[in-house]
């Protein structure tokens, strides 16, 4: 794993990073099987498009093994878990894992069930390739925080918020500029995790394409704050600007991670 560091050049290079991600992304549309809130399906899907990936979402046990066979990436999300849909997540991590598709975890308010913290504890240990969630899921997946988490699963993990914090079992690293009326998007972050599979599907090294994710999005959304009158406008006007997003611009992004 290549570590990115807070230096002035490493900086620089997690743009151009983020620009080379984005322009595979364009470039081969990968299929992204989500798995995921059914209040989030919608943005998710949108925000995948906007981007450039190809979401499918289908949450059947009986078809979820030749979606993910089909797909670049796995996208997992505790959101809303039933039985089918707890089904539907171990076929799809299996068939992830028996094919060597990349996948990610979103570990959906593990802070407030036991039992869905313990089944994502569980899926902890099958060799996500990002975890990606905010500061209580993942206090609550590791007592010792995410280095901890890191290093018992393997995983990177991103840790959405105010400021952005991604850790690996051998760097840490920050990016701010976070846009906080963001969160009164419904289903925002499992959108993001979504982000972060596409990336990891055309990146190999999962901490290149956690950041390049975090920063495809924190531009997306710094370019559509000004002209967003409230969280409705803005959900708007974040996909226009996901969409129109350049490589060429983004690896000269203004805002300083």
């Amino acid at each position: 794993m290549t570590p990115i560091r807070l230096t002035t050049q490493i900086r620089t290079t997690a743009w151009r990073d983020a620009a080379k991600t984005l322009a595979a992304v364009r470039r081969t549309a990968p299929r992204v099987h989500c798995i995921t809130n059914p209040v989030a399906m919608n943005l998710t899907a949108n925000v995948l498009l906007a981007l450039g990936a190809t979401p499918t979402m289908s949450a059947a046990p009986s078809d979820v093994g030749a979606f993910v066979m089909a797909a670049d990436a796995l996208c997992i999300n505790l959101g809303m878990m039933d039985g089918e849909r707890r089904a539907a997540i171990d076929v799809a991590v299996q068939t992830a894992l028996e094919h060597t598709r990349p996948w990610v975890l979103d570990p959906v308010l593990v802070e407030v069930s036991p039992e869905r913290r313990d089944y994502a504890l569980e899926l902890c240990g099958r060799a996500p390739a990002v975890i990606r969630g905010n500061a209580a899921e993942v206090t609550a997946l590791s007592e010792g925080g995410a280095a901890a988490l890191a290093n018992q699963s393997g995983a990177v993990i991103a840790q959405t918020g105010a400021n952005d914090v991604l850790t690996s079992t051998t760097d840490c690293w920050r990016i701010g500029h976070d846009e906080p009326m963001l969160t009164k998007i419904t289903g925002i972050g499992c959108a993001v995790s979504a982000v972060v599979a596409a990336c990891v599907a055309v990146q190999s090294d999962a901490a290149i394409a956690a950041a390049s994710a975090l920063l495809i999005v924190t531009s997306a959304a710094t370019r559509a704050r000004p002209h967003a009158a409230g969280p409705g406008s803005l959900a708007v006007q974040f996909l226009d600007e996901l969409h129109s997003l350049d490589p060429s611009t983004l690896s000269q992004s203004p805002v300083d991670p």
